[in-house]
This record gives C-alpha cells, structure tokens and sequence, in this order.
C-alpha cells in the first residue's frame, strides 16, 4: 500500500473514532433560564390613545413569573428641532414599579420604559404621541354673570360682572382671546362674546360659554324753536329726545 493511501486510511479512522464520542452540548439541558428572542413592553393608560397631564400610565410585558429581578424604569424623551432625541431616566418615588403618573415636566416629552435587572431580553417601548396637557372641565357659570346691556344703541357701555382674572374673553368662539382684569369687562358694544378659564402651564383652556350684550334703543334727537320751520339769530333753540327717566 502507497504512503498516501495509507495516510488517508489513517485519517478516516480517526474520524470514525472521534464521532462515536458522546457529545454535549450547551444549553440543551436548560428549562427555560435562557430564551431566545425579545419580549415586547408596552404602555397603556386604560383606552386612552392620547396621554395628558395627570394621566397613570402601565406598563406590562415583564414576565415575573421567570424573571423576579426585572423592574421597570421610565425615561422622559425630548426632542430638538433637527429632530434628536434626548433620553433621561425619571427619578423619583415608584419610577421603578409598573404605573407613572404624567407631571408638568413630561408635557412635550415623550415617554419610554424599560425593563432592566432581569435575566431576560425585552424590547423597549415608547410612546408614539408627546404628552399634552390636561383638558379643563371648570366651565365658567353663566348664572354668575351679570349682563349690562347697552343703555343706547352705539354707546358701548355694555358690562359683562362677575368674572375672575382666571378668565379671558373673544368675540369669536375660536378666534384672539383676552385676558379679563379684575372681576369684570366694561365698554363692551352689543353682539356677542365668549367667555372662558384661561390655559395654564398644566392645562388647556376650558370650554367657553356664550353671552350676549342686547342691543339699546336708538335715540331720535330733536331741536325745535317753538313752532318755527326756520331759525334765526336770537332764536332760542330746544333740544328734546333724552329718556331722563332712565338715563338721568
């Protein structure tokens, strides 16, 4: 027999040997300390889709039942104007349990949590929208107002009382909106105005409501000279149409 045959009689029979070897291999014997893959979190706030301030946000997919050690951490994320994100951890009582109620700091934020300290992988989750502010459900009173109407047609005297410096006013339900001063709003013309909370740093501007100024009475001057249809020098002129009774 060649060397060369000899050589490769040589090598299939350390091949055969090496194959009947018991193999172990790692991992086979695990009941589930190692899983392949990702867990999927998520954040809810019961059916909302859109999360406000004061919201209390849960987040779940931590499976506590394989994984004692994980907990959930939140981050607040920011994002710039070339649209980059900034990403902190929210420090405070509870940031690690599974809820967060929303603060003013969230408001324009972005929110995400992770789960960490655990044996297994998850993906992290974020919320798609930014935190809005809270809706305002104080509604100004209508029955606590008092309405001044116009005393004369064109005098803008009208006088809506009542209000507080809380408040802002339009003449448009969805247009400018001023600020009320004190506890009233003077020289208004007749027509209509709305009235409502203002907006703060934690909350939108509630509904508004609607108020009407009524318009006065037109007022017909008159100027006579007796019985007169002609006026001359030294003649004594009267003027006459005032209401004195109501507008003394």
């Amino acid at each position: 027999m060649s060397v060369r045959k000899r050589l490769i009689a040589y090598v299939m029979c350390y091949v055969m040997a090496f194959a009947a070897l018991p193999v172990s291999v790692a991992g086979a014997e695990t009941t589930g300390s190692e899983v392949s893959g990702e867990n999927s979190l998520t954040i809810t706030c019961g059916e909302k889709t859109i999360f406000q301030y004061g919201d209390k946000l849960t987040a779940s997919g931590i499976n506590n039942d394989s994984d004692t050690d994980a907990e959930y951490k939140w981050y607040r994320v920011k994002t710039d104007e070339n649209g980059q994100e900034t990403e902190s951890e929210i420090t405070g009582t509870g940031n690690s349990n599974a809820t967060y109620q929303l603060g003013q700091d969230d408001i324009g934020c972005k929110i995400r949590v992770k789960a960490e300290g655990g044996t297994l992988q998850y993906k992290e989750c974020t919320t798609e929208q930014k935190v809005e502010k809270a809706d305002n459900d104080q509604k100004p009173g209508t029955t606590e107002m008092i309405i001044t109407n116009e005393t004369v047609s064109g005098a803008k005297d009208g006088k809506i009382s009542g209000l507080s410096d809380k408040m802002e006013y339009s003449t448009e339900k969805e247009g400018a909106y001023n600020k009320v001063t004190g506890t009233e709003i003077t020289g208004l013309s007749a027509g209509t105005y709305w009235i409502r909370y203002s907006g703060t740093e934690t909350h939108n501007p509630s509904e508004a409501v609607e108020v009407t100024i009524q318009k006065g009475e037109a007022v017909q001057l008159n100027i006579t000279c007796g019985g007169s249809e002609k006026f001359q020098y030294g003649d004594k002129l009267t003027a006459s149409g005032i209401n004195n009774d109501s507008d003394t």
